[in-house]
């Protein structure tokens, strides 16, 4: 089998046999073809840049012309739907929940769009729609998303996600804005899908990518096409999304007649070989002729060992050059010859001299040897000790007598492990295996560091190699005072670990060239990188490493980012914190500090603090407030409304007396959630101070609760349900209800929780044959201000359920929610049962279970 080793092994062996002739021919051959093709490929290259610089050019004239098209299209759609986000009646028609839809709905369905197949919804300040210009479902989960973008914002904002159907959705929200506060109301959601967009002009090879560089509209370009890409310029909220326009031709269709240009440097290739054939015989002729004699003089020197062969003068000049220098180089060589034989007498009196000189250096490393402070020792091929200096004999004093040339290395180890000159724990626990070990590391020699502690407490270390000779040369160092440094550095080394360790807050340390150094374990616990992965790394790979460890919109920003805004805070303040999520089964947010340092060693240190709880603390009272805010300004803004109506025009009797009936009504529902937000405040602020629990009869309260229960309009009394066996329970008498059942259940010994843990629970059953809830609803039931109609036809304010479940709380009791869709709603209270009271200590409560 032919391989390129091969062939090139064949080539050279051939080439090997060929006289001077034929080789100055093959090579002149070689050169000849090595231009030609240098040549043909060059100007191949040329033509093809020039091909390709034109099309560019063309190409980039175009696609500025369809990008700005682009850009002026959606820029006309983006001004529609701003424009109705901003029309006061439609905020106004936001604000008030009744009847809204009558007015909005037919308003967004004659809305035209100059964008084909673009979609308006407005929804409400939740992000429910509420009208919306075209039917089916419209608001998918990335249309939910921009919404909650636009209101973390509190301007408009767009995103591109994939809908349902396959296609890119191009997602913009625009605040609607109340006049009378200056708080967002709802959205108007423009949705469009980028790849209707109509182009007359361009044919199929544009395309428009998103910052990922997926495709969303056009066409995707062959792999070996030309392209010419540019990013669009688009309002700020749109221009976060990076769409780029892409124009892109096909390479093989351009760069087509290229192929007639090959054809061409084909033939001239042809009749360039026909040339340099005929070319190099004729030169290489001419020039291997006079090249042998200086042939046949070489070998005629080769064979009589001496310089005595000349070359005779012939007529062409470079020859007579190259015949003059050679017979100068045999009068050289001659010369040479005399002047050799004369040195190397000279030589062997250098050498003698030489010897003399090494005597006395060995003499002189002797002495030196023994003014060495370190230890110094050296053993010959048997083992024997051959010498050592004063500074040994002083480190192993108790076996000094022991120390002479001619005893082995085994021998004197032994003498001083029988006189206590070793302390080392292996050597005190095990003598003669410490000794065996302790020989063959010896006899090793191979630069190991073995440590020696003394009898005195000092500490060695003894470095031993073998010589090219056999020999075994060894060291030995006093390194007490490093021993004992290091133990001092270890002990606090140890106390910074445990500190390190107990901390809550992790640590990341850098060295001077802004290098990993070393991370805490909480730092490890907090953020998920490990030391391994860590360690070693800059600053830059650190800050992606943990980036990368963040959710996407809370991100680290890097340690030089964090470093300048440390340095532009002004003197005496703090800097500004750096705040990071980490995900997880239960995600927290950490607080990112960075501290420089002066020290040798460490430059600057990163801490990470976790500020999970602070920030949903934060989080939920803002939550709050806003919901507050938007429940009580729903009735204000009817009040404002209507008082506007009343002060601005005169109407009949029956309509002022309605419009003051409707302004008593939102003003009632006012004052009901100021009170029940009184309610949970004094709650929350008490805890429990109010209530007076007593022992207390569960029916006779029940009785006494449905009694004093007004039903609203339209709706039948509650209904009781009452055991004949009387029950007891621990509570305050002043409890609420509206429908209640009595109900008796025993808890397991020895298990539950709260007041059903080893003794009975009784529950308190409130059921309706009402609209019912979800499982999801449910779940929230219990929320201040959430209610589970959102269409605001039903009464109330949503803090009936938050105020029973903190009066629960207080009573060490709990609810149980069961409700199905459709059918209605069933909620237990259960409480501590109680033991009977003495006669006569319940004279309030008559029980009457007729």
């Amino acid at each position: 089998m032919l391989t390129p080793m091969t062939v090139t092994a064949r080539l050279r062996a051939r080439f090997s046999r060929l006289d001077l002739r034929a080789k100055i021919a093959s090579a002149l051959i070689a050169v000849f073809l090595l231009a030609g093709a240098l040549f043909a490929l060059a100007s191949f290259l040329m033509m093809r840049a020039h091909i390709i610089e034109s099309a560019q050019s063309l190409m980039a004239a175009r696609a500025q012309i369809e990008r700005r098209e682009i850009e002026l299209k959606l820029e006309a759609v983006f001004a529609e739907a701003a424009s109705l986000a901003g029309n006061t009646a439609t905020a106004n028609a936001l604000a008030d929940s009744l009847g809204r839809e009558t007015y909005l709905q037919p308003l967004l369905q004659n809305y035209k769009l100059s964008w084909p197949g673009a979609t308006l919804t407005l929804t409400d300040h939740r992000g429910n729609p509420v009208a919306k210009s075209a039917t089916g479902e419209i608001l998918g989960a990335d249309a939910r998303s921009t919404f909650a973008g636009m209101m973390r914002s509190n301007k408009a904002f767009a995103s591109l996600e994939l809908h349902p159907k396959g296609e890119r959705v191009l997602s913009v929200a625009f605040p609607v804005i109340y006049r009378l506060t200056g708080s967002i109301e709802g959205a108007v959601l423009l949705q469009l899908d980028p790849a209707k967009i109509a182009l007359p002009d361009a044919p199929e090879d544009w395309a428009l990518h998103d910052s990922a560089g997926r495709l969303i509209a056009g066409s995707a370009a062959p792999k070996a096409a030309l392209q010419v890409r540019s990013a669009l310029t688009l309002p700020e909220f749109a221009g976060r999304l990076g769409l780029t326009h892409t124009l892109s031709l096909d390479r093989d269709l351009m760069l087509r007649d290229l192929d007639y240009l090959l054809a061409a440097y084909f033939v001239f290739g042809l009749l360039l070989v026909y040339g340099a054939i005929r070319l190099s015989h004729a030169a290489a002729g001419y020039l291997s002729a006079p090249l042998r004699q200086l042939t046949d003089a070489a070998e005629q020197m080769a064979a009589s060992g001496r310089p005595t062969a000349w070359i005779a003068l012939g007529d062409e000049a470079e020859f007579n050059r190259l015949a003059q220098a050679f017979n100068s180089m045999v009068n050289r060589l001659g010369a040479s010859y005399a002047e050799l034989e004369s040195r190397v007498t000279q030589r062997t009196l250098e050498t003698e001299t030489a010897r003399q000189a090494a005597e006395k250096a060995r003499r002189l490393l002797q002495e030196a040897v023994s003014s060495v402070a370190l230890g110094f020792t050296i053993y010959d091929e048997a083992d024997r000790l051959v010498l050592c200096n004063e500074a040994y004999l002083k480190l192993y004093d108790m076996s000094g007598d022991a120390i002479v040339p001619g005893t082995t290395f085994e021998q004197i180890l032994r003498m001083g492990l029988s006189r206590g000159q070793y302390q080392d724990p292996e050597a005190i626990a095990d003598p003669e295996a410490w000794a065996r070990k302790r020989v063959a590391q010896h006899q090793r020699a191979n630069g190991e560091v073995v440590e020696q502690k003394l009898g005195d407490g000092r500490w060695l270390l003894a470095v031993e190699y073998r010589t090219a000779s056999g020999y075994i040369v060894g060291n030995r160092f006093d390194v007490t005072r490093l021993k004992q440094t290091e133990e001092a550095l270890r002990e606090r080394t140890e106390q910074l670990n445990v500190v390190f360790e107990l901390s809550p807050d992790g640590f990341a340390s850098f060295d001077t060239a802004h290098r990993i150094r070393y991370v805490s374990p909480a730092f490890t616990r907090l953020t998920g990188l490990e030391p391994e992965s860590v360690i070693g790394t800059d600053e830059a790979e650190f800050s992606r490493l943990l980036a990368a460890q963040c959710l996407p919109g809370a991100a680290f920003r890097g340690v030089a980012a964090l470093r300048e805004s440390m340095g532009a805070a002004q003197p005496g303040a703090s800097a500004r914190r750096e705040l990071i999520e980490i995900p997880g089964p239960e995600a927290h947010v950490l607080e990112a500090g960075l501290r420089e340092s002066q020290a040798a060693s460490v430059s600057q240190i990163l801490y990470v603090r976790d500020v999970t709880r602070e920030m949903e603390v934060d989080r939920m009272k803002s939550e709050f407030l806003s919901t507050a805010a938007h429940e009580l300004r729903t009735p204000m803004a009817s009040i404002f409304g209507f008082a506007e109506l009343l002060m601005g025009g005169s109407f009949d009797r029956e309509t002022q007396l309605d419009l003051i009936q409707t302004i008593h009504r939102n003003a009632d529902l006012m004052a009901s959630i100021i009170n029940e937000l009184l309610d949970l405040a004094r709650i929350e602020a008490r805890r429990g101070k109010d209530f007076i629990f007593e022992t207390v009869q569960a029916q006779a309260l029940v009785q006494r609760i449905v009694a004093n229960f007004k039903p609203p309009e339209g709706r039948d009394a509650p209904q009781l349900a009452l055991p004949a066996q009387a029950l007891w329970l621990r509570a305050d008498p002043n409890g609420r209800a509206v429908r209640v059942t009595l109900l008796a259940r025993g808890g397991d010994e020895g298990e539950g929780e709260g007041p059903g843990e080893g003794r009975f629970e009784i529950g308190l059953s409130v059921a309706d044959r009402g609209m019912g809830m979800k499982p999801e609803q449910l779940a929230r039931v219990c929320e201040r201000f959430y209610r589970a109609d959102t269409s605001g036809k039903i009464p109330g304010t949503g803090l009936g359920m938050s105020i029973v479940s903190e009066i629960l709380k207080l009573h060490r009791g709990r609810v149980e929610i069961n409700s199905i869709p459709g059918t209605g709603t069933e909620v237990t209270l259960w409480l501590a049962a109680a033991d009977a009271p003495a006669a006569g200590e319940l004279a309030d409560f008559n029980l009457d279970l007729t």
